[in-house]
Parts: structure tokens; C-alpha cells; sequence
């Protein structure tokens, strides 16, 4: 399979659907790529989350604008 550039968007919202954090990466694709999105449980407004469900979005588009998208929830626990 050949290597691919790919957008890689990732998304968190909260449970009424409010997006709280987001972070975009290029990367290529291939058979062994791993790369990492890291969240410091924070909003983009820099305060800390609360507990909560939160649902988690990526978004993968292609140079010719072909995309795949998965959701996920996510469960915090109060620190």
C-alpha cells in the first residue's frame, strides 16, 4: 500500500456537544505509523475539565479530500 498525506483532526466535545479541545496533525500513512495526539485534560481556555463524559472525533482526509471519521467515548473521573 502506498504511502498517503493525510489530516489527521482530533476533537473533544463535551456531552452537549460543545467542542473543547482540538489538535490538527499532517502525517503519511503506511503500514507501521503511530503517532500521538496527547490531551492534558484541559479546555482550550486552559481550566482544567471536571469529570464527565466527553466524546472523542477523528477525522482522517486525504490530499484528494476523501475522509473516514470514528467516535468514541470518553469517561473522566474527578481528579
Amino acid at each position: 500500500r502506498p504511502e498517503v498525506a493525510v489530516t489527521v483532526q482530533l476533537n473533544i466535545y463535551d456531552i452537549l456537544g460543545k467542542n473543547v479541545w482540538s489538535s490538527v496533525k499532517k502525517m503519511q500513512t503506511g503500514e507501521s505509523v503511530s503517532e500521538e495526539f496527547e490531551w492534558d485534560m484541559k479546555f482550550s481556555n486552559g481550566h482544567d475539565t471536571f469529570g464527565g463524559i466527553f466524546i472523542c472525533r477523528v477525522l482522517v482526509t486525504d490530499a484528494n479530500g476523501s475522509s473516514s471519521m470514528i467516535s468514541e467515548k470518553l469517561r473522566l473521573m474527578p481528579q
